[in-house]
């Protein structure tokens, strides 16, 4: 079975994907193979040598030839995750598959040398207060000088709650697009950190799934396991964790519904996910007031580390903008 057969059929399998959405992704995953080097891949979808070789870099803009350049779409990472090649590589999946989309994501703190965007004292208070706004400061400056004033918002685990403090911003939001949120509950420090550690069990069961040697190999050149966890020990990181571990995840995200008034939403999560707890989710999105606005995809048996399969991820996204 052929590479965009396999995709397909797992993609299928999970039960909420649409046939356009399916048909999307595989066929895009059967162009990622046609590539020796996920250094061939990137630079089809306009992500060049010279980003890659720097370390730190903080953003990234991907402009496709035909786009609407006052539009994008934002993705948002997770916590600690760097623009190394790994997340660079899923990032290129979900522009790939939106070829006319403009996509702006940019970096979080993470190990030695990779400082992007990383929070002074007073913004870390005003985080560990539970102001998510300072998350977002660094994109709603580059999104004013930028000339876009209408978002779709992605984001998967921590980068959910930046989606959301991002929707607060001054551009127009026509989209949330929610996978995994990490912040459904409140727990301490030590009982999310544990859920974290938990979740990664099952990750490199979501890489392999996608069947791509450039993806692996993406992954391999990027931030270490022991870079990572220093890098979990940066102020920034421990005000965010804090700021995670509030569970404000219903909070913000009923004020984003009620400040985005047009905006479709859409959240995902795995039934067996660690940090995204399926009966608290289903229950409370199945309420009046978020049943009206949410379009959601219960993603049965996964856990918090799905969108390790770029494919899921890809998908999630695309059905997301077509709600």
């Amino acid at each position: 079975m052929n590479i965009a057969d396999s995709t397909a059929e797992r993609l299928e399998g999970y039960g909420v994907f649409s046939p356009d959405a399916v048909d999307a992704v595989a066929e895009f995953a059967d162009f990622q193979a046609s590539f020796k080097t996920y250094q061939e891949f990137l630079a089809s979808q306009g992500i060049t040598e010279d980003m890659l070789e720097q370390k730190g870099l903080p953003y990234i803009d991907i402009r496709p030839t035909e786009h609407d350049p006052a539009e994008a779409l934002a993705i948002h990472l997770p916590m600690a995750n760097p623009l190394d090649a790994n997340q660079l590589y899923a990032i290129a999946t979900i522009a790939g598959t939106n070829p006319n989309k403009r996509v702006v994501a940019f970096a979080n703190p993470s190990g030695p040398g990779y400082d992007g965007n990383w929070l002074m004292h007073s913004e870390r208070h005003k985080v560990v207060r539970g102001n998510g706004r300072p998350l977002v400061a660094p994109l709603d400056h580059y999104l004013s000088q930028a000339g876009i004033d209408t978002v779709d918002h992605y984001g998967y685990s921590y980068g959910v709650e930046k989606a959301l403090a991002a929707s607060m911003g001054h551009a127009s939001v026509k989209s949330l697009i929610l996978l995994e949120p990490a912040s459904v509950e409140s727990r301490n420090l030590v009982s999310l950190g544990l859920a974290f550690a938990k979740s990664a069990g099952r990750l490199e069961e979501y890489v392999q799934a996608c069947n791509l040697p450039t993806f692996e190999d993406a992954r391999e050149d990027s931030v270490g396991a022991l870079s990572y966890n220093i890098g979990l020990a940066r102020l920034t990181n421990l005000a965010i964790a804090r700021y995670i571990g509030q569970g404000r995840f219903f909070a913000n995200y009923r004020q984003a519904l009620l400040a985005n008034h047009n905006a479709s939403a859409t959240v995902a999560w795995g039934s067996e996910s660690e940090l995204a707890s399926d009966d608290i989710l289903s229950s409370t999105l199945d309420k009046p007031g978020y049943r009206q606005r949410s379009n959601t995809l219960r993603l049965v048996g996964h856990g918090h580390a799905v969108a390790n399969d770029i494919h899921v991820q890809a998908a999630v996204v695309l059905e997301g903008l077509a709600a």
